[in-house]
């Protein structure tokens, strides 16, 4: 939807995603947005944004994930417990958190963040407030992990660890994803990791070890 060509279907949710989201909206890990948006939607575009945000979100937890969020409607930055959208960062390409930040992980102060953008002395309390939405673990994180590498402004997903470029994601990647958010952890499994309080162990060589230990299939099975 989002590359140079052009095609005609891709005239309505363009203008809608424009019109509801925003300018250059990207899709990205941890979507969040008001229901009442969807109803301005198709049904088949409002599918699709509904499984976007069911099946592509994920806690950035390292700095490149971090640098890399959206800032619009985004899951983990709030205001009054809300997605946010300032439409005057957005048209000025203040988009996503490095934005926010300089290469030593200070948050730029104001008067060089003015300057660098060139925003309106009446946008100051916009600012703040976007500042202040940036949970203090992620200031913290940037602080002392400040790392550019793997940084990505674009659209994207968080995939172990990586942000990935949606444009170079394999059909192989897109099924981990989707697959990893359906599957749930044996009950078995939760109680040994709470029991010995890990959570690293070795569970595949575990289910290996009746198929090394014998052949015969019946003892294969008493082990459940």
């Amino acid at each position: 939807m989002h590359d140079s060509c052009f095609h005609e279907w891709k005239v309505i949710p363009l203008k809608l995603i424009d019109k509801y989201f925003c300018v250059l909206f990207k899709f990205h890990s941890n979507l969040s947005f008001n229901n009442s948006i969807l109803n301005n939607f198709p049904l088949f575009y409002r599918e699709l944004l509904i499984n976007w945000k069911l099946n592509f979100s994920c806690v950035p937890n390292i700095p490149s994930s971090i640098l890399s969020q959206y800032l619009w409607f985004n899951e983990y930055i709030k205001i009054d417990n809300s997605p946010i959208y300032f439409r005057k960062f957005a048209q000025k390409n203040i988009n996503f958190v490095i934005d926010l930040f300089e290469e030593n992980g200070d948050i730029t102060k104001w008067e060089v963040f003015k300057i660098k953008y060139g925003c309106e002395n009446n946008m100051f309390f916009q600012w703040i407030q976007l500042i202040n939405s940036i949970s203090s673990q992620w200031k913290e994180i940037i602080k002392t992990n400040i790392n550019t590498r793997g940084i990505l402004k674009d659209h994207s997903v968080i995939r172990s660890f990586r942000v990935l470029a949606l444009e170079k994601l394999t059909s192989r990647e897109i099924y981990d994803i989707l697959i990893t958010k359906k599957t749930n952890k044996p009950t078995s499994q939760r109680y040994f990791e709470n029991l010995f309080n890990r959570n690293d162990i070795g569970w595949n060589e575990i289910y290996l070890l009746p198929r090394k230990a014998t052949v015969n299939s019946y003892l294969r099975n008493f082990q459940y």
